[in-house]
């Protein structure tokens, strides 16, 4: 078959037939390149593209291709674009989806959108060779169809002719019709509507797992492979087509011999004769199994993604890099900003209208240039609309596609309000104890102590001999108490006299019903540490009590091993 390339088009000798011509889009010369030599070698004449207009400009009804192989990366347009434009042009033609990007979503929108297929880069040569065969063999099936449907218009006599031709062909093309239903995981089925008998392609035993016995020939014996969920509605679709000459397109399930639930999806159209009564109904089916249980991995995979963003206390946040759309924000805004999700959708930057003036502008510099560097980690106040003020961390980094683009940014904020409280009392215990000494440095510290943990009780104690020890201050219920001697037999301030840290975030009345004190005051929670001497020994321990439940914060350990 003799072809020459001049000026991207395709000059054919006029006594031969039309070049096997595949169209690879690519923007990059090394695969085109690459592509050319392996086509090239099977015999194909290869036209090679780096943008998607020149591509579309090229497909036209002047200047077939038998296939295309398309890259979704295309410099100058979205390659999904691309390929719904393709099949809008030409509905017959097969366009090989060849990209770097393998996200499943994006597979199964090129597949929704009529990609024949879609493959990945670095890609296997001998599967894109056998792809293109499919392909070239699905195009040649449809061109000479369409030929042949052209040559019915025509005089009875060419009908004829032509008829006979269209036979041969079919019967010359039932081998390749027949693999690329295989490709596709497809059958074909034709239902007589006057004799109720139904005519399956040979793949269909396959799909319905039929591994002996025939298929089913009647609606009623197709209905009960369906899945018992699922019969009523399709039952309804087939009626609403032949009657209401509704479309039929639906996906439901069907129960293999063996038990096995499969999903098929199927396309079909009633043939009607000159009064508009049904005689024939012709269609599609296609196991969609493994789409099926994608989307359902995805959903689940999303919802368990909702499920602890929801459930946690911080504020997960998604926005694009200009803060101009927020993609997402997690319920734990509205506890923490006191402000509606919904109002921040609506408004994507009255998050900072709740910063306090004197870091506003700090924040929303940092946020418009750090975020997007990976550098963004900042603390900030914001005032609730109950004029109360909580401290803000705030978290975030890029998320960057495959050309380096920053596509969107995430991020976590949570309120380190009480970090911030323990911070300052840490500072002011530092600064009481600097100057003060002896009894007015011990009345100093449980007082600190009782005011930044906001307790009740909070003491501090020597150890004496004989398993006694003697409080040096005591806070109590809002006021000084005088020292006074005690046993730790059977007091949970034994443990601390072991030295070990000893907590009791409630009911610590139950672990010691015998301390007679604690049963008094009603103490609920208990939380203590050992105080050690220079050389290492326990000398006393100092503690803190509530007549409430009291959480088992790391900050507060902070604060009574700094004392």
């Amino acid at each position: 078959m003799a072809s020459l390339v001049k000026d991207g088009g395709i000059m054919e000798e006029a006594t031969q037939a039309s070049t096997l011509t595949i169209l690879v889009v690519d923007d990059e010369p090394d695969i085109s390149l690459a592509l050319g030599d392996l086509l090239g070698n099977e015999g194909y004449q290869v036209e090679a593209v780096e943008t998607g207009n020149e591509a579309l400009r090229r497909v036209s009804p002047t200047h077939p291709y038998s296939a295309v192989i398309l890259d979704l990366g295309l410099p100058d347009m979205d390659g999904l674009a691309v390929l719904k434009r393709l099949h809008k042009q030409d509905a017959t033609l097969p366009v090989i989806i060849l990209t770097a990007h393998g996200d499943q979503r994006e597979k199964l929108a090129t597949l929704q959108h009529h990609a024949f297929a879609h493959l990945i880069k670095p890609y296997d040569r001998p599967e894109v060779l056998e792809m293109v065969h499919r392909a070239v063999a699905v195009k040649d099936l449809a061109m000479k169809a369409a030929q042949a449907e052209q040559a019915l218009t025509s005089s009875e006599t060419q009908r004829q002719l032509e008829q006979q031709r269209t036979h041969t062909l079919l019967s010359e093309s039932e081998q390749r019709l027949q693999l690329a239903l295989k490709a596709g995981n497809m059958g074909i089925w034709d239902w007589n509507i006057i004799s109720n008998q139904v005519i399956w392609s040979e793949d269909v035993s396959d799909l319905f797992g039929l591994t002996e016995g025939p298929l089913p020939k009647t609606l009623e014996e197709f209905l009960p492979y369906v899945h018992p969920h699922d019969r009523a509605m399709t039952a309804e679709a087939i009626r609403a087509a032949l009657e209401e000459d509704a479309p039929y397109s639906l996906d439901h399930r069907i129960v293999r011999p063996s038990g096995e639930v499969r999903w098929l999806s199927c396309e079909g159209q009633v043939k009607r004769d000159s009064h508009g009564q049904p005689q024939r109904f012709l269609g599609t089916i296609q196991d969609i199994t493994s789409r099926k249980q994608q989307d359902l991995q995805l959903r689940e995979s999303e919802s368990r993604f909702r499920e602890v963003v929801e459930a946690i206390r911080e504020v997960f946040w998604v926005s694009n890099p200009e803060k101009t759309e927020m993609l997402y924000i997690s319920p734990g805004y509205e506890c923490i900003w006191g402000r509606s999700c919904s109002g921040l959708y609506a408004s994507p930057q009255s998050w900072m209208d709740a910063i306090h003036p004197d870091d506003r502008e700090r924040i929303r510099a940092s946020a418009l240039t750090k975020q997007s560097l990976g550098s963004y980690d900042e603390e900030y106040r914001i005032i609730k609309p109950d004029e109360s003020v909580r401290w803000i961390r705030d978290r975030a980094f890029p998320v960057i596609d495959q050309e380096g683009t920053v596509k969107r940014i995430v991020g976590v904020a949570e309120d380190i309000t009480e970090r911030k409280h323990v911070q300052h009392g840490l500072q002011a215990l530092a600064e009481a104890s600097w100057e003060l000494t002896g009894p007015t440095l011990f009345e100093t510290l449980v007082w600190e102590l009782a005011a930044i943990l906001n307790v009740k009780f909070a003491f501090i104690a020597e150890h004496l001999n004989g398993k006694r020890a003697r409080t040096h201050a005591s806070w109590v219920s809002g006021s000084f108490v005088a020292p006074m001697d005690y046993s730790l037999s059977g007091t949970p301030c034994e443990e601390a006299w072991k030295g070990n840290r000893c907590f009791w975030g409630d009911h610590v009345r139950q672990h010691f019903p015998d301390d007679q004190w604690l049963a008094d005051r009603g103490i609920e929670s208990y939380l203590a540490y050992p105080i050690r001497g220079l050389e290492g020994q326990v000398i006393g321990h100092v503690a803190v009590m509530d007549v409430r439940p009291m959480a088992q914060d790391p900050f507060w350990g902070g604060i009574l091993e700094f004392v």
